[in-house]
């Protein structure tokens, strides 16, 4: 066989090879003449077979392709050009190319050893359908899920909201009670101290009065809890005499368990009890654990309330047991959660132990309660015990000394005219010049003038623009040595427009009483 008729052979089972293959082949040399294709490649790309031959010119197969639109629009010669142009650079390249009748090829071009390039044509179009299909599928499904993510958040705020109504119902009707019987009582025993002062029984006068008090502080501790419910902190700790706290709190609650009939069995000590915490606090959980055992025993014939200190090296407990009807061991674990209570509707806020739960978990202790139907209710309220000499820095919880005032001119900014009343009646009775302003602007003209001012004593709140805060700042850069005590019914971590005391700021919660006020002023004063 010669030579030409052996090349002519070899062609020819090339070619019968190629044929069998799914993708569409071509191989061009050089100087870009086809000098091999198959089938496949006329069929997917629908070439007439008369293109098709041993030194076609690659510049023909892509004139026919930009004649029939292959390329998209302009001009046929020059989309001929700049194709034949890319393929004298015999870079490999791969292509999707989506042609008029929707078919989808993917074009790979390798150049070869010698010259020229060998280019594979596989018809993708089935495959980019399923892709675009399940891309549209997945969009669809994470919209639908956006939508119903929105629609569950949507629900979520609507159950929120509605446990929010239904807390403050239930809030706003326990309050309601709570309020409204002191109130009334109130009333009551100041008509009796107006008639027994103009029979002139005075001390029948002053019991009225004594009672009046006792309730007023019932009402200011109820306004406390519920604005201390939602704080973060347990307030500044320190060393604090829980003897003395436990005394204090039994006074507050002396009146009412005297009326009451209750028979109290504490033991007062003897010596101070050092424990970590806050005075305030500390007195408030207790007057809300002791309230809730003499409501516990409302009605019944047997009323005993024991009060112990049980001491331990690392925490000690104060433990206050009732004889009442006791809760449900089904109740038990619910008894610290917000709002809920095993009172009747109207006869408590269910604040008062989750209140004092969240207390005793800020202050590094813990609470317990042990209770059953018939059995009465034990709580035992553990605080850590106060270390290194404590009891020689035991928080003052005494009544402050009143003296040491005298001649001291204090400034009052304050618009409600009922309460400055009470801040100059007070203040005078503690010795001191009092000046009174309704207005920030009001106070920085009295300080303009070079009136001596010892004590700048302003409401947070105050109208005209500027508040107490920015009041004390601008004060104190005409006097520096300007001492301030800062007054409102709101806590600290509460004042409104997210407002911030100063660095060790001396804070006067409303109401005060004398003692407040003195421990204030004393504080401010260094």
């Amino acid at each position: 066989m010669s030579s030409e008729s052996f090349e002519a052979y070899c062609y020819d089972l090339l070619q019968a090879g190629l044929a069998h293959i799914d993708q569409g082949i071509t191989v061009f040399d050089k100087e870009l003449r086809l000098v091999g294709w198959n089938r496949r490649f006329l069929d997917l790309l629908d070439m007439p077979p008369r293109l098709a031959f041993r030194g076609s010119d690659f510049s023909n197969i892509i004139r026919y392709n930009a004649q029939r639109g292959e390329y998209g629009p302009g001009q046929i010669e020059e989309l001929v050009a700049g194709r034949v142009a890319l393929a004298k650079k015999f870079e490999p390249h791969k292509v999707e190319r989506v042609r008029p009748s929707g078919q989808t090829l993917s074009i790979r071009g390798e150049p070869l050893p010698e010259g020229g390039f060998v280019t594979v044509y596989t018809d993708v179009t089935e495959r980019r359908r399923y892709e675009r299909l399940i891309r549209e599928q997945n969009e669809e499904l994470e919209r639908r899920v956006e939508e119903r993510t929105a629609d569950l958040k949507r629900t979520e705020e609507e159950l929120i909201q509605a446990a929010k109504l239904a807390a403050l119902g239930q809030m706003s009707a326990s309050m309601s009670h709570e309020m409204n019987q002191p109130l009334a009582a109130i009333r009551s025993y100041t008509g009796n101290a107006i008639k027994y002062l103009q029979r002139e029984q005075v001390a029948e006068a002053g019991d009225n009065l004594r009672l009046i008090v006792d309730l007023t502080d019932r009402m200011v501790e109820t306004i406390r809890l519920l604005k201390s419910f939602a704080r973060k902190g347990a307030g500044e700790v320190g060393p604090v005499d829980l003897a003395a706290v436990l005394g204090d709190t039994l006074k507050v609650m002396g009146s009412r368990i005297g009326r009451e009939g209750i028979e109290l069995d504490y033991e007062p000590a003897t010596e101070p009890i050092p424990v970590a915490g806050n005075a305030v606090r500390i007195q408030q959980v207790l007057l809300n654990i002791v309230a809730n055992a003499l409501d516990a025993m409302r009605g019944q014939v047997d009323k005993r309330l024991r009060i112990a200190v049980e001491g331990g090296e690392q925490e000690i407990a104060i433990r206050i047991d009732d004889c009442g009807p006791g809760v449900a061991e089904k109740h038990i674990e619910r008894v610290f959660e917000p709002f809920f209570t095993t009172k009747e509707v109207g006869s408590g806020s269910g604040l008062g132990l989750s209140m004092v739960y969240g207390f005793a978990k800020q202050s590094g202790g813990h609470v317990t309660v042990r209770s059953g139907i018939g059995q009465g209710t034990t709580v035992r309220l553990y605080l850590p015990r106060a270390i290194g000499g404590a009891a020689d820095r035991i928080e003052a919880t005494a009544r402050v000394p009143t003296d040491g005032f005298s001649g001291r001119t204090v400034l009052v900014v304050e618009d409600e005219a009922k309460l400055h009343k009470i801040a100059v009646t007070l203040l005078s009775r503690l010795g001191c010049k009092v000046t009174v302003v309704a207005t920030a602007g009001e106070a920085l003209d009295y300080v303009g003038t070079g009136a001596a001012v010892d004590v700048l004593l302003t409401d947070i709140e105050l109208p005209g623009g500027m508040d107490g805060i920015a009041l004390a700042e601008e004060a104190r850069r005409g006097v520096p040595a300007l001492a301030v005590v800062f007054a409102s019914g709101y806590s600290p971590d509460a004042i409104p427009g997210d407002r911030q005391l100063p660095d060790a700021a001396i804070f006067l919660p409303k109401p005060y009483a004398e003692q407040d006020l003195a421990r204030a002023l004393k504080a401010a004063l260094g």
